[in-house]
């Protein structure tokens, strides 16, 4: 799996802006696939996971995230009360990781929760969920709080343009990785 790819995609999660990303990369050989994405993972030392969380045809959904950062935002009260009712166990992590790659599996579409384990503030996974009128629509749709989301995909934007300058230097994923800026910094 080429870095540049990784870095257009996740480069907010590589710094440590985001809490995770998705993205699909084709891959025609299963094993090789398994054998990139535990490479990424040693190289990338736990700050930051890949996994699979499915396929379709010959695209992988590539599922990038921090785990620390994840345990934290399924863990708030706003997002229990999305997740607890939808049979997740917002405690168990890696439960509730294999639990939504069931749910992709078992559905056409993605199932709407998924805001939440990517990082998107509860009200905006709530406003979806109720099929309200967004406010504004960027890398999702804001229900509430629009400056501060448009800060937010302003510094996603910047950050993914300093990463892929960085690489284009020579500096690895791991290093992007490595240098973590907290979420609401911005570059």
């Amino acid at each position: 799996m080429p870095d540049e790819m990784v870095v257009q995609y996740c480069a907010p999660v590589l710094t440590g802006l985001k809490t995770a990303n998705l993205f699909s990369f084709p891959f025609s050989d299963s094993a090789g696939m398994i054998s990139d994405l535990r490479q990424l993972n040693q190289e990338l030392n736990h700050s930051v996971r890949v996994c699979p969380l499915g396929e379709k045809k010959d695209r992988t959904l590539i599922y990038m995230y921090r785990p620390d950062d994840l345990r934290e935002d399924l863990s708030r009260k706003e997002a229990r009360e999305i997740l607890e009712p939808l049979g997740y166990d917002p405690e168990q992590m890696e439960q509730c990781l294999i639990q939504l790659q069931e749910r992709l599996s078992d559905q056409k579409e993605f199932p709407h929760e998924i805001g939440l384990f990517l990082g998107y503030p509860p009200e905006d996974v709530r406003g979806f969920l109720e099929h309200r009128a967004y406010m504004y629509c960027g890398v999702w749709q804001v229900y509430s709080n629009v400056d501060e989301a448009i800060a937010c995909f302003e510094a996603y934007r910047r950050c993914t343009h300093a990463c892929i300058l960085q690489l284009e230097r020579g500096v690895s994923l791991c290093q992007l990785a490595a240098g973590k800026t907290r979420k609401g910094d911005h570059l």
